[in-house]
């Protein structure tokens, strides 16, 4: 199975006011980081949603038979207080790492009905025979194991390496190096369609773990290079799977060959939304100068 995520839009929204000597400027902030969609066999199959509040923030992923929420505890308006920070502490000395403090953040899974099914975890592993340590992700679900490894092979290519509990790879992501207006992409290759959603949820979780900061920049080209030298860990790529999936789905399914994809792609790097963001932010500033000058000068 090959799967294009195309990261659609990020979303501004403007409002409020600010009050100074009863003159109100309004102005409010309100983001929804992004939304996104992923397309297989020419067919939208998944749509992706976030959504930030005072509280924490969310992601849903949703397939055509099943929705998930990703929660992102490091959001929590709790992390920072001192009963979580003593609780923090308390654990990295009792464990004497620094995981601990990744184990209070780490991502949780919920269903449609709010029930916790799973968990992101952040795992370290020492290499065999060296004094060195390499970490990777684990997913855990529906009694279901996932590891993902995250590897730069080159300035070309950043890869999530996807295997189950008994060692078995079961897709490379591969992440699209240059970032076009703040618009990721990526491409699944999954060995069948049984593991889509869990590879869903690895990606979108990766991407906002990781790389989401990078889209915040917006207009324009970005790219981002990773080096993975730890040997054990490079070892975890496996250079005949992409081309094993591509000749068994058949290169028609690749995400280049998609009238969906160029469809879609043409729809998100519409920039209009971005420009006029920015247009707005400069009236904004212009007009909060201009009504400083006017009340403390132009008196």
């Amino acid at each position: 199975m090959i799967c294009e995520y195309i990261k659609m839009k990020t979303d501004i929204q403007y409002g409020g006011n600010i009050n100074i000597n009863n003159i109100e400027l309004k102005n409010r902030n309100t983001m929804f980081p992004y939304k996104g969609i992923m397309i297989a066999n020419n067919e939208q199959i998944c749509e992706v949603e976030g959504h930030l509040d005072k509280d924490d923030y969310q992601i849903s992923v949703k397939s055509k038979d099943n929705q998930y929420i990703i929660k992102f505890w490091e959001q929590n308006s709790n992390i920072g207080t001192i009963s979580s920070i003593t609780s923090m502490m308390g654990q990295m000395l009792k464990d004497k790492s620094l995981d601990a403090m990744y184990e209070t953040i780490q991502p949780k899974i919920f269903d449609a009905n709010n029930q916790q099914i799973g968990e992101f975890q952040w795992v370290s592993q020492k290499a065999e025979g060296t004094m060195q340590s390499y970490y990777y992700r684990k997913l855990v679900i529906n009694n279901v194991e996932l590891n993902c490894y995250e590897i730069g092979k080159d300035d070309q290519s950043i890869l999530f390496c996807i295997y189950d509990s008994k060692e078995n790879m079961i897709a490379t992501v591969s992440k699209r190096m240059q970032i076009q207006n703040g618009k990721s992409r990526y491409t699944m290759y999954i060995i069948n369609e049984d593991w889509f959603e869990y590879v869903a949820l690895i990606t979108v979780m990766m991407h906002q773990l990781n790389y989401e900061d990078e889209d915040g920049k917006g207009l324009g080209k970005v790219k981002r290079s990773l080096h993975t030298h730890q040997k054990e860990l490079l070892s975890k790529y496996k250079e005949d799977f992409i081309p094993r999936i591509i000749e068994q789905d058949g290169e028609e399914n690749l995400p280049d060959n998609m009238p969906l994809v160029a469809e879609k792609l043409k729809e998100s790097q519409n920039t209009i939304g971005l420009n006029m963001n920015r247009i707005m932010t400069i009236i904004f500033i212009v007009g909060f100068i201009a009504l400083l000058i006017y009340l403390f000068l132009g008196k």
